[in-house]
């Protein structure tokens, strides 16, 4: 299902879509307009969404972003699923979280070191199944991933892949 060589083909998208069927749950950390969103949903349209994003042109974004725009796009694709939004900077947000289980949890946040490395940490315990991280080739969120394993129990992580293509992404595989 997940590759183990270089396919252009595997983006975050697709690694999103290939493992949504086995979630019922969904945290996603940077949102935008909600590209990975609507691939989790097409791929599993009951799935239970939680989003957190700034919701604005900073960061990356170009606006659009915005309840609005993912309430529009989510009845667009089918969702039947809830949808929670946190809004403002995860850093903040996802520690408040209580600690609840999220099946498949995805971060595309902030690239710094600070934000990268706050948000592996308080999603973590907050992960059931897989963690996907995208841009792990950013410099910022490389170092983050890298001080981040070492601080996590070698038990807890039962398999680590990085997918090469474009910027890079990282499947955290949690031991059962």
């Amino acid at each position: 299902m997940i590759p183990t060589t270089c396919d252009r083909a595997w983006t975050n998208y697709a690694i999103l879509a290939a493992l949504a069927p086995l979630a019922q749950t969904y945290l996603g950390v940077g949102v935008q307009e909600g590209g990975c969103v609507e691939q989790v949903v097409q791929a599993h349209p009951t799935i239970n969404l939680t989003l957190c994003d700034t919701w604005g042109p900073h960061h990356g974004g170009t606006n659009r972003g915005s309840h609005a725009h993912i309430d529009a796009l989510l009845q667009r694709v089918g969702h039947r699923g809830s949808v929670t939004y946190l809004d403002g900077l995860s850093q903040d947000l996802i520690p408040a979280l209580p600690l609840t289980r999220f099946d498949l949890t995805y971060v595309d946040g902030g690239h710094d070191t600070p934000t990268a490395l706050s948000d592996l940490t308080h999603v973590w315990p907050r992960t059931g199944v897989v963690l996907v991280v995208h841009d792990v080739y950013f410099p910022g969120v490389w170092m983050a991933l890298t001080c981040w394993l070492g601080l996590i129990p070698a038990r807890e992580l039962a398999l680590l892949q990085i997918v090469p293509a474009g910027t890079g992404t990282g499947i955290l595989w949690r031991q059962a």
